[in-house]
This record gives structure tokens, C-alpha cells and sequence, in this order.
């Protein structure tokens, strides 16, 4: 896992910090399901390592705004109607790549992003 954002969670306020790291790895995925659909999304997470889904977030509170650096070994994050319907958010994801790669499936379509690269969508469509 390589490092993201710089900043400090302990220097923010409602600044919280998440990693599937303090749990077994066969717990991981429900683990990092269970706080991303609290803070970020609902989501469903596949990964292929024997070690378990290695994963951080740190997400911060700014009031209309948050913003959340993660940072994370290999996996598939999958949004479907289903969980687009349970946990809708009246919101859109600014997402800037700062290293690695990210496979983007959007109303069909399958983009690569890469370091530098933004993707912009709304959190409520598929």
C-alpha cells in the first residue's frame, strides 16, 4: 500500500481513520463493506490476495464537504442498483489518482485512469 494524501487526520476535525490492516484477513472485505457503506458508499469488494484485503482510509468532515484519501492493494469495488438504491447519497465523487491504476466501469463503459488523472460521477447511477 502506498501513501496518499499528506495531511494529518489527528488535525482535522471529525477526521476518522479506517484500515482493514487491525482485523484478520478473512474479515477484511466484510470489515472495509461495512465502514465504506457508513461513510463513503455501499459497496461490495472482491480481492484475489491470500493476505486479505490491505486497505486505508482516512476520511475527513468538513461540514457540506468531505473528502477521504484512500489507499489500497488490489481489488474490484462493484456498485449495483440494488446497493445504489439502499445507500443513496446525494453526492459526487471527485477522484484524483495519485499512483497506481483504477479500472472505472460507468454506464457501460470501461475506462483506465492512472496517476494524475480525475474521474468525476455521480455517486447515485451505476
Amino acid at each position: 500500500m502506498t501513501p496518499g494524501f499528506v495531511a494529518q487526520p489527528s488535525f482535522v476535525s471529525g477526521a476518522v481513520t479506517f484500515d482493514t490492516r487491525v482485523v484478520a484477513p478473512h474479515e477484511r472485505i466484510d470489515y472495509w463493506e461495512e465502514h465504506c457503506a457508513e461513510k463513503v458508499v455501499g459497496l461490495r469488494c472482491s480481492c484475489l490476495s491470500e493476505q486479505g484485503l490491505e486497505a486505508r482510509y482516512h476520511y475527513f468532515d468538513f461540514g457540506r464537504m468531505k473528502m477521504i484519501d484512500i489507499a489500497g492493494d488490489e481489488h474490484f469495488i462493484e456498485r449495483t442498483p440494488h446497493l445504489l438504491r439502499r445507500r443513496e447519497k446525494d453526492s459526487a465523487f471527485l477522484t484524483v489518482i495519485l499512483n497506481g491504476k483504477v479500472f472505472v466501469n460507468r454506464a457501460g463503459r470501461c475506462v483506465v485512469a492512472e496517476a494524475g488523472d480525475v474521474v468525476l460521477y455521480d455517486t447515485n447511477q451505476a
